[in-house]
């Protein structure tokens, strides 16, 4: 009976705060061991205060919530602003919000020297449609360097960690080998097809989960916009320590690529300008 009454106790509260430790309870499901002892957020987003289901029929593997809390923090307002994949709640499309510790935004003029200054603004000639603002990383983290930092996001939400992403990535078919690929191979993270699942418009797309994902391009360190049509990339909150005495390279992001089925992940430097999506605490 006390085995029962732990294992309970601890159920209840690794639940409470809607976050899930994964090899405490997802093990089994899940068994990534590059992300044992991390924690993910799984809140649905009927438990968004404000949120309304919405549904398109056309996006079988996510339900679209419209939410009153959604203006002034993502691009394109309070219509179908959620996306619930495998029970995790995402924005729908990227974040517009200039972080508080960032505004008005500095002014980023390239030097050889120049470090991330916190930019964030629309990539060249926008804003353009849903697609939102480009943050430099402590932009997109409004000062913080820990994982699942709130950053720009509104409160109760919070960047996505490289886990949270990797356990998107599971939930849509991508084999654990491929969550844990990292570079700008077309040869990894194949498997589950999960771009064509997050966006329209790269190979085979078909947006089925209804997440919706624009190739915005990116800004890049010599402060020159790229790739918009060709990429759609996004910041995560990890950062690989082990590369600190060279902390540019060391942010974990994702890309999308019109020309691939899958979603790459590999790491940016901090000074480049990446879109944001936000996660649901």
């Amino acid at each position: 009976m006390k085995l029962k009454f732990v294992f309970l106790f601890l159920f209840i509260a690794t639940v409470c705060n809607s976050q899930v430790i994964l090899n405490a309870l997802e093990g089994e499901l899940w068994n990534n061991p590059m992300c044992s002892n991390k924690n993910i957020s799984k809140t649905p987003c009927s438990q968004v205060v404000g949120a309304v289901l919405n549904d398109n029929a056309s996006t079988p593997l996510g339900k679209e919530y419209d939410w009153n809390g959604a203006g002034g923090f993502i691009d394109g307002g309070t219509n179908q602003a959620l996306i619930e994949i495998g029970n995790q709640c995402w924005f729908k499309r990227n974040a517009i919000n200039l972080p508080s510790n960032f505004d008005p935004s500095p002014i980023w003029n390239y030097d050889p020297a120049d470090i991330d200054v916190g930019w964030s603004g629309f990539y060249q000639g926008g804003p353009y449609t849903n697609e939102g603002r480009l943050y430099q990383w402590s932009a997109a983290m409004n000062g913080a360097t820990y994982e699942r930092a709130q950053g720009v996001c509104p409160i109760g939400w919070h960047v996505p960690s490289d886990c949270e992403w990797q356990y998107l990535e599971n939930t849509l078919g991508m084999s654990i080998a491929d969550q844990q690929f990292e570079g700008l191979s077309l040869i990894g993270r194949q498997t589950g097809s999960v771009g064509s699942k997050l966006s329209l418009y790269v190979t085979s797309g078909t947006n089925s989960t209804g997440f919706s994902g624009l190739l915005t391009g990116f800004n890049t360190t010599e402060d020159t916009f790229q790739n918009r049509g060709a990429t759609g990339d996004f910041w995560t909150s990890t950062r690989d320590t082990s590369l600190m005495p060279m902390p540019g390279l060391a942010h974990y992001a994702r890309n999308l690529y019109y020309g691939n089925i899958g979603i790459r992940r590999y790491r940016f430097n901090a000074k480049y300008a990446l879109a944001v999506r936000c996660l649901k605490d």
